[in-house]
Order: structure tokens, then C-alpha cells, then sequence
């Protein structure tokens, strides 16, 4: 009986070792993104913090009209914060919309190629129950052929 083997098994195996890198590329990208939405977060936490503490100080009229600036210049800077992280962030949302796709591309090749491996290995099988079958039939007439001789 020969043993099956896959013809194209050495690109399965590439294409597997792709789809793991992939993968692991996949989980790194998501760890920066949700890293990246956590620091948007507390922005914006510290933007509500500051905006609160200048309302309460506008309040009590406990903020000088020197300090007003400084203020401003706060606000702009923790905006400036904002917006670049939030390109920031859609950035890594392109990496890893990128990703996913390069990814979905190789797992689909994968699936093809072990559906020809499936198809191959019925092949395999059934020419193989042939291959019995013949060699069956004919001990079988060898058989029946030497015991007619001798008797």
C-alpha cells in the first residue's frame, strides 16, 4: 500500500506559516491600537478634568485675567493632543484593517489547498481499494488456478 502524500504540501506549509504571522501580526496591532485608545481616553478625561476646574475657577472669580491665557494655551495644547491621536489611532486602524485582509487572503488560500489535499487523499483512497482489489482477485486466481493444477 503506498502511503499518500500531498503534492503541494510544501506551499501548505507556507501558507500556514503565513497565516500564523499573520496572526500574531494581527494581535500585536490590536495591543498598539487598543494602547492608542486607551491614551485618547485619558485625554480626553484630562481635557473634561481641565475644563471643569477653568469652570469652577471662572465660578468663584478666582481666575485672573493674566492666568486666562495660560488657560487657553492649555486648551489648545490638550487639543493638539487629541487630534494627533487620533490620527494616530487611524492609522494603526488602517494597519490593521491592512492586515486583515492580507490575512483573510492567505487563510482562503489555505482552505483551497486543503480542500485539494482532502480531494487528493478521496483519490488516493479509492484507487488504492482498486489497487486491493486487483491484487485480491488475482491471489485469488493464483489461487484457485494452483489448486485446480494439483488436484
Amino acid at each position: 500500500m503506498k502511503k499518500f502524500k500531498f503534492t503541494l504540501q510544501a506551499l501548505l506549509n507556507v501558507k500556514l506559516a503565513m497565516e500564523k504571522k499573520h496572526m500574531g501580526e494581527l494581535s500585536e496591532c490590536n495591543a498598539r491600537l487598543w494602547e492608542f485608545e486607551r491614551v485618547q481616553q485619558e485625554n480626553f478625561r484630562r481635557q473634561r478634568d481641565h475644563e471643569e476646574h477653568y469652570a469652577l475657577l471662572l465660578r468663584e472669580g478666582r481666575l485672573p485675567v493674566a492666568e486666562m491665557a495660560l488657560w487657553r494655551g492649555a486648551f489648545l495644547a490638550l487639543r493638539d493632543q487629541i487630534v494627533e491621536q487620533k490620527g494616530i489611532i487611524e492609522q494603526a486602524q488602517a494597519e490593521k484593517a491592512r492586515i486583515q485582509k492580507v490575512l483573510l487572503g492567505v487563510m482562503r488560500e489555505r482552505k483551497t489547498l486543503e480542500s485539494l489535499m482532502e480531494k487528493q487523499l478521496a483519490e488516493h483512497k479509492a484507487l488504492q481499494k482498486i489497487e486491493d482489489a486487483v491484487a485480491m482477485d488475482e491471489f485469488l486466481s493464483h489461487q484457485i488456478y494452483k489448486n485446480t493444477a494439483q488436484g
